[in-house]
């Protein structure tokens, strides 16, 4: 019978409390590494961020807000919204020009929230806005109402149209406007979803403004109030990216701080395979590439609404639109021409009587301009909408007319013959 070798056995202890020593040393590492940047306290790093962001309350349009966010109306509009806005109508009222006539209970529905309008007004007129940041993880989120933020920006956009139809070019203006100044407040706090939620609200807008600007005739005067709005061109991802970052971090180092090193080993190992086993759910990169996304198909609209102005102008003085950009590079800075989706150039083609600008997107691939909905990565800046279908509800003058002459029957009955009478 074989004895074990006691000098094995010894040898086989001594890397057991080798590899315990190596683990401890590298949990007190990974803890001293965690506060080896900044050894602050959460609750002092957060301090000293908000005394860099402090403006007085006569300046801060998060107190507007904030008096709306208390608002029960305010606050439940999608539960009041007319059913009048079902289906595709919805778009159609968010994005083009309607009469009230056409839709009395969404005028009336406009009418009883005007003080909405009139708030969100007086927020647009302050350039500064500081919703709080926190280092309580449970909060985080809930310093603003983004759900009625969101609804705010459908009623802006409803109530601009209907202005447009009934030319109130001022008034539309005015709320165009306003929907670009509530994605500049919501991005000046450092949280991913501000900024998200910013970059659908000034898409509204955005889009509504380059439709005006391309199909409408706004007169110069109009053109330069577009120009002056509240709109940045230039990136700034990469410094909104590093103060997010930091501001995310509070919470989590706030939670943590209450912890024990062992508590903290345990809580980064279990996040981490948790983060394995659902595929990523907890990366951070995934969520930030996304709102990357959205931060610069933004730009490329509010890029893309400086090319059209100058391309109108164009049209103004000569009479059609350019054959290409280059004839209207001269009045725009630099950095306007440039697709922010992938450094490149825009795609500007001239069409029957119009053009289409795009961006090829980050694959940079010619795509004809056709978005996502349609399997593409191009990003549709101007796109003209395609001529809509002779009307059979007798509101087509030629329809009209030969029911007048040869009657009902004539207009409907199937032709075998392409000569037939």
């Amino acid at each position: 019978m074989q004895t074990e070798d006691p000098r094995q056995k010894t040898g086989w202890l001594k890397h057991v409390r080798f590899a315990a020593a190596l683990a401890a040393l590298i949990g007190v590492a990974i803890c001293g590494l965690w506060q080896l940047g900044d050894r602050r306290s959460a609750d002092a790093r957060l301090a000293d961020i908000e005394a860099t962001r402090n403006v007085p309350d006569v300046q801060d349009a998060a107190i507007i807000y904030r008096e709306l966010f208390r608002d029960t109306r305010a606050t439940s509009l999608s539960d009041s919204r007319p059913e009048s806005l079902n289906g595709s109508v919805f778009n159609q009222r968010l994005y083009e020009p309607w009469r009230s006539e056409e839709d009395p209970e969404l005028a009336r529905f406009i009418k009883k929230h005007r003080y909405i309008i009139d708030k969100l007004l007086d927020a647009s007129a302050l350039h500064e806005c500081r919703f709080p940041l926190t280092t309580d993880i449970t909060a985080v989120l809930s310093e603003v109402d983004y759900a009625s933020m969101r609804q705010w920006a459908f009623l802006l956009g409803f109530a601009a149209n209907n202005d447009v139809a009934e030319r109130r070019l001022d008034d539309a203006t005015a709320k165009w406007r306003c929907l670009l100044q509530m994605g500049h407040h919501l991005r000046q706090r450092p949280v991913l979803l501000d900024f998200i939620v910013a970059d659908g609200i000034q898409t509204i807008g955005l889009k509504r403004l380059i439709h005006f600007v391309a199909a409408e005739e706004p007169t110069e005067a109009d053109l330069k109030r577009i120009e002056a709005m509240p709109l940045s061109t230039a990136d700034a991802w990469t410094e909104n990216l590093r103060d997010i970052r930091t501001a995310d971090d509070l919470p989590v180092q706030k939670m943590m701080e209450q912890w024990s090193p062992t508590e903290r080993l345990k809580y980064r190992f279990y996040a981490y395979r948790f983060n394995k086993a659902t595929g990523g759910l907890l990366n951070k990169s995934t969520s930030e590439d996304k709102a990357a996304q959205s931060y610069f198909r933004t730009m490329a609209l509010a890029r893309g609404l400086r090319i059209i102005i100058a391309l109108k102008r164009h049209r103004t003085e000569i009479g059609h639109w350019p054959e290409g950009l280059n004839e209207v590079a001269t009045s725009l800075p630099e950095p306007i021409l440039t697709d922010p989706l992938n450094e490149g150039p825009f795609i500007y083609r001239r069409t029957n009587g119009a053009f289409e600008l795009y961006s090829t997107g980050a694959n940079k691939i010619d795509e004809q301009g056709r978005g996502e909905s349609e399997g593409s990565d191009d990003w549709p800046i101007w796109i003209p909408p395609a001529p809509a279908p002779p009307s059979r509800n007798g509101q087509d003058p030629i329809m009209n007319e030969l029911k007048a002459i040869y009657g009902e029957r004539y207009i409907t009955r199937p032709r075998a013959d392409a000569n037939a009478p």
